[in-house]
């Protein structure tokens, strides 16, 4: 047997074997094909030839597969196939990557300083990236994705678990700070960062735990571990009530660094702790969100390795 280089067949000699040997007839298969039998003919041997391998035998005058001929359609077809089925899935993810993402992002969230950078990382890479953006409450992201009105949402570190329980994907792409917001005649408003135990005499207003029970949870565990119990005053529904409700010098709520700024209030770190911006996705999400998330995840990485 002589060697054969398999990157010297011809994939157009390969179809046509395989079509006269499935219709049985150098004509059908020429017309299947949409050339002349004196073309296809020429090539059959030009692969047989190729191949050193005799493919067809004439039997009763019909033009029949020889055993060596047998053995490679069985085999041929297979790869045929494959490459059938890997084409598909290609024309399927540049049809995905070609419809837009639709991110759901917090309507405090600073969106130019915090989701933009992932965006323009990501046009960078793919310029005919295309989205689009919905906003909604904390506790609105999670059944906007469930119900794949978004493909992708931001959110507080504080809701991971409740993302957990819901089975999404989710990473942290940002290291953040918990702040508070208070009003800008607060002692409070010009300071470059507070502790917990500054905040003691503070009158907070706070999501309802009826609607974001991690919120709460989140900000009453952070209080605790300085030994402060945190004097909530109103419960909202929210966030923007949040905003509207700090109204004297000893008003506040408790936030994220990731929010934007507020006319009227301060954003005061809160010294010594650590929060964070999480993506969240389905795990089933379709070749677009799951390029839009590689990428980014691998971009976060480099820049905090």
């Amino acid at each position: 047997m002589r060697p054969v280089n398999v990157l010297d067949i011809d994939f157009r000699q390969m179809q046509m074997f395989l079509a006269v040997a499935e219709l049985g007839s150098q004509v059908k298969a020429a017309q299947f094909l949409h050339t002349t039998q004196p073309v296809l003919s020429k090539s059959l041997a030009a692969f047989e030839r190729e191949l050193g391998l005799m493919l067809f035998v004439k039997k009763k005058g019909k033009l029949v597969l020889s055993p060596a001929g047998r053995t490679l359609h069985h085999e041929l077809k297979g790869i045929s196939n494959s490459i059938e089925k890997a084409i598909h899935k290609a024309h399927e993810s540049q049809k995905a990557l070609a419809k837009p993402l639709i991110f759901g992002l917090p309507v405090l969230l600073d969106e130019k300083r915090i989701f933009d950078p992932f965006v323009d990382y990501y046009l960078s890479i793919n310029s005919a990236f295309q989205y689009r953006l919905e906003y909604g409450d904390f506790h609105d992201l999670p059944g906007m994705l469930e119900k794949v009105e978004v493909d992708v949402y931001f959110t507080g570190q504080f809701d991971a678990k409740r993302v957990e329980e819901m089975g999404f994907d989710y990473f942290n792409v940002l290291v953040t700070q918990p702040v508070v917001f208070v009003h800008e005649s607060s002692p409070l408003a010009n300071k470059r960062s507070v502790l917990p135990l500054e905040l003691s005499s503070m009158n907070f207003v706070a999501l309802s735990p009826a609607i974001l029970p991690n919120y709460l949870d989140f900000f009453i565990d952070l209080m605790a571990r300085a030994g402060v119990r945190p004097n909530i005053s109103y419960f909202t529904k929210s966030m923007q009530s949040l905003v509207a409700n700090v109204k004297t010098d000893t008003d506040a709520f408790f936030a994220d660094y990731v929010c934007k700024p507020f006319a009227g209030l301060s954003m005061v770190p809160i010294e010594g702790e650590d929060h964070g911006l999480i993506m969240v996705w389905k795990p089933s999400a379709d070749e677009n969100v799951r390029e839009f998330v590689h990428v980014t995840i691998e971009n976060v990485r480099e820049e905090t390795a």
